[in-house]
Parts: structure tokens; C-alpha cells; sequence
């Protein structure tokens, strides 16, 4: 979101020095792995060859990145954790909340809305949120507290972490519809 400056909506300031990192296990990623994990995860997509002008464009971006105006110092990958709810989240409360507060965007049946057409590369507008183009199993936003967090400081469009249009409530039991829906599975391991 914003480019990938908002703070607590999966902020990229800062990330690129974070890279290369030590991972559980050994071994080091570097941030041209990490940025080929979030095509093949959340894109869903194919990993871009290392030396490609697309990977360097990734991560002149991100170098940037590090020394934004007005950053806030160095983000989690992920949005603050929001509390957990006071009961189970409700995944047929999640979809009349989905209709009312998401559809517009994301469309009733989840598939996003293009900025061009299929095949051209312009991508989306708003993202699919479930079926074969959307982000898959292995994605961060596929986890129900990553998702409910991202939704209630940012969504719908206008909100925010200091001024949330959705109860947390509303955003655990949207979460978890998004959760009840079809998507792709996690790509096979590459290594």
C-alpha cells in the first residue's frame, strides 16, 4: 500500500536491511530470495531470475526504500498483532461483512478487479482475494491473524491503523471467510 511506505500495511521500508538473514537451521536468505518468495507465494506467481532487470528493479526499489522521508524505523514484515477475539471467528458473518465492505473492490466472487486485461501485465487494482489468480496456501496473508490485523488497519479503502473503519471483531470473522474460500496451494519447495 502506498508503494510500499504505509505504516501497518505491510510496510517495506526498511526491509532491504534486513537482507541477507541467518535462517532457523543455516543457511542465509538473501533479499533476492525474499523477494522471489513473495512471487511465488504471495503473487502466486513464477520467481524472477536473479541477474534479470526485474529482480534489480525489485531491489534498487527497496534500497531505496531504506532511507524514505518520514520512515518509521524498521517494520515487521507482518502488521501488529491484533487481539485475539472474544470468540471464535464467525466465517458466515465474515461474508455478509465481505459483501457490505469488500465487494466493491475485491468483487462479490473475490476475483479483483484488473487495471487491463487478462495476459496484458498490468495486473490488478485491487487484488483477488481467493480463487486461481489470487496469493496461495503458503502466504502470509493465508494465515487468519496476519489477515485479520492487515484488514483492520487498512481496509476498506480510507482506513486506517489510527482510524479503523472495522471492529476487530468484523476483521477476524472477514478473515476467516477469506480463509473458508478456494485458492492455490503452496508451490512445491524449490530446494
Amino acid at each position: 500500500m502506498d508503494a510500499g511506505t504505509r505504516s501497518h500495511g505491510l510496510s517495506l521500508v526498511g526491509v532491504a536491511a534486513k537482507y541477507p538473514k541467518a535462517l532457523p537451521g543455516g543457511g542465509r536468505e538473501s533479499l533476492a530470495d525474499r523477494i522471489n518468495g513473495c512471487m511465488t507465494r504471495s503473487m502466486n506467481g513464477r520467481p524472477l531470475p536473479e541477474p534479470g532487470p526485474e529482480m534489480h528493479a525489485f531491489v534498487a526499489y527497496l534500497d531505496t526504500l531504506a532511507a524514505y522521508p518520514g520512515s518509521y524505523g524498521d517494520p515487521a514484515e507482518d502488521p501488529d498483532a491484533l487481539a485475539a477475539p472474544g470468540q471464535p471467528p464467525d466465517p458466515a458473518r465474515g461474508a455478509a461483512l465481505y459483501l457490505a465492505q469488500c465487494a466493491a473492490c475485491h468483487r462479490p466472487d473475490g476475483s479483483g478487479m484488473r487495471t487491463g486485461t487478462v495476459g496484458d501485465a498490468e495486473g490488478y487494482l485491487h487484488p483477488p482475494l481467493w480463487g486461481p489468480d489470487s496469493f496461495n496456501a503458503a502466504a502470509g496473508m493465508g494465515r487468519i491473524a496476519t489477515a485479520a490485523a492487515f484488514i483492520h488497519a487498512n481496509m476498506p479503502l480510507g482506513s486506517s491503523q489510527a482510524a479503523p473503519v472495522l471492529t476487530p471483531e468484523d476483521a477476524w470473522d472477514i478473515a476467516a471467510y477469506l480463509d473458508s474460500r478456494p485458492r492455490p496451494p503452496a508451490p512445491k519447495p524449490t530446494r
